[in-house]
């Protein structure tokens, strides 16, 4: 029994370590410290994104817009909103409502929260 918890604890420090080490990576490439919950939405959001289905899409932008509530100034997540919108737009995907427009307006906020990540 003791061998069973020392390994659980061992998985649960190797948790720890990797989400401090990914953590740490964001904000030494986005220059601060952000919340949690904001960069777990953003990494569903992304992972809903590469679905790369209509449903998919729509779930990424509605978990990017939380992520985007908690922390207004997540480049990321915005940019991430702009290229659900374009991926439907360009595919026609039945449902799309938001125009090209659309797509460049939120780019160009992504741009302008974080120069240096377009630069990237």
């Amino acid at each position: 029994m003791a061998e069973i918890f020392d390994f659980q604890d061992r998985i649960r420090d190797e948790i720890v370590v990797a989400l401090k080490l990914t953590l740490t990576q964001y904000v030494m490439h986005h220059g601060r410290p952000m919340s949690v919950k904001a960069y777990t939405l953003y990494l569903e959001g992304r992972a809903e994104y590469y679905r790369y289905t209509t449903e998919g899409l729509e779930k990424a932008k509605v978990l990017l817009a939380k992520a985007i509530e908690i922390e207004p100034t997540l480049s990321d997540a915005h940019s991430y909103i702009s290229r659900c919108i374009k991926v439907r737009w360009v595919q026609a995907w039945p449902g799309h409502d938001e125009t090209l427009d659309r797509t460049i307006e939120i780019a160009k906020k992504a741009a302008y929260l974080n120069p240096a990540f377009c630069l990237a």
